[in-house]
């Protein structure tokens, strides 16, 4: 993925608005992004780690199933087509997040 300062700034924009839907003391980290494009639509596809102490993880990855799918993102110039919690084992110690953003071919 280019590291320029539009990308830069959609990074940030999800990590603020996947804040808002987590707990204060939650780190958020992007671990990957991948170019996506279909036949009329391009954007990417990000994976966000979220940590939590374990005794809020579990709350935490509940509240992101529940509202995560339908959560309306405000980004500039994209918009979120997809966003889901990704399966882990009851063992892990994060909470995964995958997120696809479309281009707005409006814009």
């Amino acid at each position: 993925m280019p590291d320029s300062a539009n990308t830069r700034k959609l990074v940030n924009q999800l990590t603020e608005q996947l804040r808002g839907l987590t707990e204060p003391n939650c780190e958020i980290r992007l671990k990957r992004a991948r170019p996506w494009a279909s036949i009329t639509f391009s954007g990417t596809r990000y994976l966000f780690q979220i940590d939590c102490v374990s005794n809020i993880r579990e709350r935490v990855r509940k509240k992101l199933e529940e509202f995560l799918p339908e959560h309306e993102f405000d980004l500039t110039g994209h918009f979120v087509a997809d966003a889901q919690v990704k399966a882990a084992s009851d063992q892990a110690d994060h909470i995964r997040i995958e997120i696809l953003t479309i281009t707005d071919p409006v814009i």
